[in-house]
């Protein structure tokens, strides 16, 4: 839709070599940012003349502002705000909590600024509003502070932990119960959202495999939920999952994993994508009998395979054919696994 603007605007016009009028027109922009395509509705300088766009530094400036906040919208990356709430909250300074999490020390600063975070650092920030996550990664690296700066967080997360009842009403301190929860629909399988649940599956599967890539983890929790509802009529964890080109995912899977890094497990990079490690065990009576058959089950169907395989496998199930890309995907029966 074009918008004239009411104020008169004036420009260098290369086409014409000269200072001229323009008129304003509010367009889709596509652009990409770390190799991810994002769509924005910004507004755009043309000539009055020839037609040709026109470049003025205030609405190039306001359009880089309006694509780097649909970025973070659709990568779910945490705002400066939030980063402002995480110093206050602890009682840190932006350069000492970089140190803390093994970072460059102008690296907050830097996110302060409104410089954009790599999505595995704003996962880690993400989760370090829960004090018990931040609370492992003080007691691992506080030796980079200062006598005074760990005296202060000290205090401060003491504070914080004794009005938390227990670690895990700390984790959902982090809204994952918030985020996920729903009314029993086709959407999570008819069952309500467990963490604790979520939780132990993918402790779970890695005692049962070992470090295991994102990849693979998205899909033998898809495995376990689906199955699960093919023999008994409910999933398991309550998750929802979208179609993604990969295969199924839990919806905001590395917000998940995010926060729960650290707590119970560690997640690291390599070249092939990122990998989890557990750091506590399972407990097998979060689950019924019928339960833990069905993840047994999808350990000895799925547990060999490579992130690769698994994925592949997932696309020649029914219910992932039928599901539209990027959509959130109803559960159903149509599965190969019994």
């Amino acid at each position: 839709m074009d918008v004239q603007d009411q104020a008169p605007q004036v420009g260098y016009c290369c086409n014409c070599d000269d200072d001229v009028s323009v008129f304003l027109k509010k367009e889709i922009q596509g652009n990409e940012i770390r190799g991810i395509k994002v769509s924005t509705l910004v507004t755009n300088a043309y000539c009055k003349n020839c037609g040709e766009e026109v470049y003025i530094a205030k609405i190039s400036d306001e359009n880089l502002k309006l694509i780097n906040q649909k970025y973070r919208e659709e990568n779910a990356l945490i705002c400066v705000s939030d980063i402002q709430n995480i110093l206050k909250k602890y009682d840190i300074g932006a350069k000492p909590l970089s140190l803390l999490l093994g970072w460059g020390e102008v690296t907050i600063l830097r996110y302060l600024k409104g410089q954009m975070p790599h999505k595995e650092h704003s996962d880690k920030l993400k989760a370090i509003m829960n004090p018990y996550v931040f609370a492992e990664i003080f007691e691992s690296n506080k030796e980079v502070l200062s006598a005074v700066a760990k005296r202060k967080v000290e205090f401060t997360l003491r504070q914080l932990i004794e009005s938390a009842p227990n670690e895990e009403n700390a984790v959902l301190e982090k809204g994952l119960v918030e985020f996920y929860s729903q009314e029993p629909n086709i959407y999570n399988g008819y069952t309500e959202f467990s963490l604790k649940k979520t939780i132990h599956s993918i402790l779970y599967f890695l005692e049962k495999c070992g470090p295991t890539y994102k990849t693979k983890m998205n899909k033998l929790l898809w495995f376990s939920d689906i199955l699960n509802y093919k023999r008994h009529g409910h999933s398991i964890t309550g998750l929802r999952y979208l179609c993604h080109h990969f295969g199924p995912v839990p919806v905001r899977y590395d917000y998940l994993y995010g926060c729960l890094s650290d707590v119970y497990v560690i997640l690291w990079d390599n070249e092939y994508g990122t990998v989890l490690s557990a750091i506590k065990k399972y407990n097998s009576k979060c689950f019924s009998d019928e339960e833990l058959k069905t993840l047994n089950d999808v350990l000895d169907a799925c547990g060999t395979m490579s992130a690769a395989v698994i994925s592949e496998f997932s696309h020649k199930q029914g219910s992932y054919k039928k599901a539209a890309l990027k959509s959130l995907m109803p559960f159903s029966k149509d599965i190969s696994i019994n």
